[in-house]
């Protein structure tokens, strides 16, 4: 048993649609299937992205089905067939697309959390490294030149006028 199929036995159909009705595209119609499938494939991307962001490693989202939504996941809960949600009607068309768009949105959220980035010491070239040390150390000789003439100077300034005269500053 799915954890969609058990969790569906406890949420209320009105609910769901109380949810979806505040904004809905031109193409969503509460009068035929597109609205249950809107809502759906919105209730879907929530759960997907939960998922996503407590899931431990890369490992267990090996198949897209754990992450994407496919047309036919929607259209089980929908309670119809993806032939007609998906091809026949007139709203199709915009329902692949929107269902499309949050799939690559959710693609990119797997791929943004597990991507490893190409950095740190060992990808880099010796004569990078070189180069990288010796502008830091440059870098690090000039801040420190500057910082003991800017203490030299509020030293000096804070000095005594006898203690100027006697050290001969003045």
């Amino acid at each position: 048993m799915s954890n969609e199929d058990y969790l569906s036995r406890f949420l209320d159909d009105d609910v769901v649609q109380e949810e979806c009705i505040e904004s809905l595209p031109a193409w969503v119609d509460t009068k035929n299937s597109s609205y249950r499938a809107y809502c759906l494939v919105l209730d879907l991307v929530k759960a997907k992205q939960n998922y996503i962001r407590t899931c431990g490693s890369k490992s267990k989202l090996g198949k897209k089905s754990t992450y994407q939504i496919s047309k036919a996941e929607v259209a089980r809960l929908c309670g119809v067939k993806p032939q007609p949600l998906f091809h026949s009607a007139s709203y199709s068309i915009h329902l692949n697309d929107f269902l499309k768009e949050r799939n690559d949105a959710l693609k990119s959220l797997v791929d943004r959390k597990y991507t490893k980035l190409n950095g740190g010491l060992r990808q880099k070239s010796k004569e990078e490294l070189v180069r990288t040390v010796q502008a830091q150390r440059e870098h690090d000789e000039n801040n420190t030149s500057k910082i003991i003439d800017a203490v030299y100077e509020r030293t000096v300034q804070s000095l005594p006028l006898d203690i100027k005269k006697r050290l001969e500053l003045i």
